[in-house]
């Protein structure tokens, strides 16, 4: 006869309490993982203030910091470069400024988050900052108020904002951009308290929340920006009213993009100044290129940057700047209606 065990269900609940901490363990191993992808943020390049290149200069007036490139002849529109959700002056962004210049144009890539003395997270930014930095450039001897915004990325979302703000631009050049002003992508924006990545007047700027993605089986930014975008319906306060920009606009985009889906986004911008009855877009599309279409080409002393092999896709997004940077430049010059031949440098 078998003995009768009385203490079984106490094992038994002693080890169903052990396999639920367990499985609390593991559940906040894969949150901690999580939360580490979205601090470091692995896709993008790391943190960077570059120091400006031969004929710049570090400006940390006004309140401002970046690396300014004048022209030979002074007698020039200016450009500011807004980089993307890197931080500080990224190498990508300082090379366009570089290029600009070389190109005839006054040039200032900003750094507007990361920097010393500036916000440690993109929550809230002040779109009065990228005022000041066109201000400061409005200023310069030979520019005359001649003044133009380009951005990559998260930059370019910050572009097309200024854009609808400043009536007074030539030109916004915005490069993989976005139709819609995003949350802030920073953990406690995410998780627990959440905000617009750009601010104006002491107000947030209305925002498109992220949602619909699994942080247990998400694979990356590109997933987490496109599930979001199911729910767009419910919040057109997020639109960027594009409609307002009163200069020449120009977008890129990449096919491959696997950061958010730059093409669908640049197409609803498209189609919103046309349903505004607004003048189209000059839009440069690239199906085989990534992330990294807008810049200038390597070559004549340039390396490719970080940005150009960022989605796999290095050697379509190469040839994609190769074809697509003349193709800025010419913007830029019919837009400030300048004279190519006289003040492109050789």
């Amino acid at each position: 006869m078998n003995e009768i065990r009385p203490d079984r269900p106490a094992k038994r609940r002693r080890w169903a309490r052990w396999a639920g901490i367990g499985c609390l363990g593991v559940i906040g191993i894969i949150v901690l993982g999580i939360l580490a992808l979205v601090i470091f943020k692995p896709w993008v390049s790391e943190r960077e203030l570059v120091a400006p290149a031969a004929g710049g200069e570090r400006i940390t007036e006004d309140g401002l910091l970046g690396n300014y490139y004048a022209p030979d002849d002074a007698n020039a529109g200016a450009v500011l470069v807004i980089g993307g959700s890197d931080g500080g002056i990224s190498a990508s962004a300082d090379g366009m400024a570089r290029a600009l210049r070389d190109a005839g144009f006054h040039a200032m890539a900003v750094s507007y988050w990361g920097g010393p003395g500036q916000p440690g997270e993109m929550r809230a930014l002040p779109l009065e900052y990228f005022g000041g930095a066109l201000d400061w450039l409005a200023r310069r001897p030979g520019v005359d108020g001649r003044v133009a915004v380009m951005g990559y990325s998260k930059g370019a979302e910050a572009a097309l904002l200024v854009g609808t703000r400043r009536p007074d631009l030539d030109a916004v050049i915005a490069g993989v951009p976005s139709h819609v002003s995003w949350q802030s992508a920073e953990p406690i924006g995410i998780f627990l308290d959440a905000t617009s990545t750009f601010s104006a007047d002491g107000g947030e700027i209305p925002y498109m929340p992220y949602g619909n993605f699994n942080v247990f089986t998400m694979t990356g930014p590109y997933e987490i920006h496109e599930k979001s975008l199911i729910d767009e319906a419910e919040h057109p306060e997020a639109a960027i009213p594009v409609e307002r920009i009163r200069a020449r606009l120009m977008l890129l985009c990449g096919g491959r993009d696997r950061v958010w889906p730059s093409c669908r986004m640049s197409g609803n911008i498209v189609e919103r100044m046309r349903a505004n009855s607004r003048p189209a877009p000059a839009f440069l599309r690239y199906p085989q290129a990534g992330h990294g279409v807008l810049g200038p080409p390597p070559g004549e002393g340039r390396a490719d940057d970080e940005m150009i092999g960022f989605d796999g896709a290095a050697e379509a997004t190469r040839a994609a700047r190769v074809e697509a940077w003349p193709q800025v430049i010419a913007f830029l010059h019919r837009a400030f209606e300048m004279d190519e031949a006289a003040s492109a440098r050789d």
